[in-house]
């Protein structure tokens, strides 16, 4: 809360009682109304650049907490007001800060044109470091994780010095991403405790879904009661972001099916949560899990359906297609579909990391 310091003394002459509350009522209504008026003398008074520039610094303060309410904000400010390369640049940053946050596409590469501009050359640490994640987040949204990863690693470099500590944690989380791709756990478990640890010292908003990042690694490891226990915290700190929501719902389906004890009616549920609940269609992981739930339930003639479709997409998506297509053969005893399907998965998971490094 502000505190504000108020220089003039008040001297009340000490007469009777009831005299002094009036006057105390009388300067507490007048400073009421001072505090009142305050913004429309700025408004007033304050030049339109200055009005933009606050506003885009009011934007900044809540983007984190509330990213739908700052895109509507920096969508509905009238380009012409953007008149100088230090506003654009700011309103640019924003923007695709905004948009990523609501889990929208920031794909097209001139989003973020006039912040990369004018802060390579004017920026803070904290600006510098955003403008790289931010350059590493185009890169990742159109399948260049290579060019990701130099951003992100040209963005950690600044990570000592700047004061951003949600940016720096978002920061650790996407290298995190990174090294899953490339199946390097270690560095995957190592880069979102970083993250973790950093929301945990602020008590930051993001900490749970972090945690929910995390199940992610250690169902890769293996670990599937610590994976478990944490898919579970990150399903309920979500409850609010329905797009992390259905990470963690896809997730968890396929650790239910894939644990040492499978349950596969557990992950029916979570995947028919996802759509039923959250609105979003599946994933070909998805369906690959929801296809081997069934055929462990005995559905095969239902499980089959899933899998003509996911045969179809092979072509475009061959890793994660063939690797389900691979487990169903395998569970109904097609040991051979089952090995051609694997190979396929694998050459072209080798192909991508060799890509990638």
């Amino acid at each position: 809360m502000t505190q504000l310091n108020i220089r003039g003394v008040i001297s009340l002459t000490p007469f009777d009682t009831n005299s002094c509350k009036m006057t105390i009522a009388r300067f507490t209504l007048r400073l009421k109304q001072i505090i009142l008026l305050v913004p429309l003398i700025v408004s007033c008074t304050a030049s339109p650049k200055q009005r933009v520039i606050t506003m885009l610094d009011d934007v900044e303060s809540y983007i984190n907490e509330r990213p739908d309410s700052a895109l509507a904000v920096l969508c509905g400010m009238d380009s012409t007001s953007l008149t100088t390369r230090f506003v654009k640049a700011k309103h640019s940053l924003l923007h695709v800060m905004a948009l990523d946050k609501c889990y929208m596409d920031i794909t097209a590469l001139n989003l973020l044109t006039p912040a990369v501009t004018w802060y390579e050359r004017h920026g803070s640490v904290d600006e510098t470091m955003k403008v790289l994640y931010y350059q590493g987040r185009i890169a990742q949204e159109n399948k260049d994780q290579n060019t990701a990863a130099v951003y992100f690693a040209r963005a950690e470099e600044y990570a000592g010095q700047v004061t951003d500590k949600h940016a720096l944690g978002v920061l650790y989380l996407a290298q995190a991403s990174v090294y899953n791709t490339v199946h390097n756990l270690a560095k995957e478990k190592e880069y979102t405790e970083k993250g973790i640890s950093l929301f945990q010292a602020s008590n930051d908003s993001m900490l749970d879904i972090a945690l929910g990042q995390l199940a992610i690694t250690y169902l890769s490891l293996r670990d599937w009661a610590k994976a478990d226990s944490l898919f579970q915290i990150g399903l309920a700190a979500s409850s609010r972001n329905l797009n992390a929501q259905a990470v963690i719902l896809s997730n968890y389906a396929q650790m239910k099916v894939l644990q040492p004890e499978p349950e596969p009616e557990c992950a029916i549920s979570l995947l028919d949560k996802k759509q039923k609940e959250l609105g979003q269609g599946l994933s070909i992981q998805d369906a690959g899990a929801y296809a081997y739930a069934l055929i462990l339930l005995g559905r095969g003639k239902e499980a089959k359906e899933i899998l003509i479709q996911i045969e179809k997409q092979a072509t475009e998506y061959p890793i994660a297609s063939e690797a389900w297509i691979s487990q169903c053969a395998l569970a109904i005893g097609d040991y051979e579909l089952a090995y051609e399907s694997l190979s396929r998965a694998r050459f072209s998971e080798e192909s991508k990391i060799h890509n990638i490094g």
